[in-house]
């Protein structure tokens, strides 16, 4: 069997119907907005700039920790080494 279906059609909206929406922006002054968006990116500068700092700042105290245990690591060496030569 082989039934055949029929489509379900909506009626189109009238155009009178649709919500008019207002394209125009509120009156904002040019200059105030560029001045905004100057603000907010100096702003977002700083950030970056101080996380930046900050990066910098973990990366001299891990090469300071990795050079310490590098010279722990040669005195440690050097000591095995004296013991070895007094044994």
């Amino acid at each position: 069997m082989n039934e055949m279906q029929t489509p379900n059609v909506t009626a189109p909206i009238a155009p009178s119907a649709a919500p008019i929406i207002n394209t125009e922006p509120a009156a904002v002054n040019p200059l105030d907005e560029l001045a905004a968006a100057i603000d907010e990116f100096k702003a977002r500068l700083r950030a970056m700039f101080d996380e930046s700092t900050l990066l910098s700042r973990k990366v001299k105290e891990v090469a300071l920790a990795n050079k310490q245990k590098e010279r722990d690591f040669v005195q440690a060496k050097r000591t095995l080494e004296r013991i070895r030569m007094a044994i």
